[in-house]
């Protein structure tokens, strides 16, 4: 099977119920990789972040696809202290 699209990382904080998290169901069918340590995620990528000051636009489209993009999934009660420590790759929230 070829992978069209950039690369998908999922830092997952440990946070919630594993059964029910959409996150490991996506590197469970291979649709995504994991990251269990936030030094981990890789450098250069598009960090979807939702307190980010600058919304994702075209303009990262070549960075997500040379680099990747990387989803936070931890739970709302402390995702700002986990948003505050990553600060690798462009940080970008998604527009409304």
């Amino acid at each position: 099977m070829s992978r069209t699209g950039p690369r998908v990382v999922i830092f997952h904080a440990n946070q919630c119920d594993p059964k029910k998290c959409t996150g490991l169901r996506l590197v469970r069918l291979w649709h995504a990789s994991l990251v269990r340590d936030i030094r981990r995620i890789p450098r250069g990528t598009v960090v979807l972040n939702p307190v980010a000051e600058t919304a994702l636009s075209r303009d990262d489209r070549d960075t997500m696809v040379r680099h990747g993009l990387v989803a936070l999934d931890c739970s709302w009660k402390q995702a700002e202290d986990i948003f505050k420590m990553s600060r690798h790759g462009r940080q970008r929230a998604l527009p409304y």
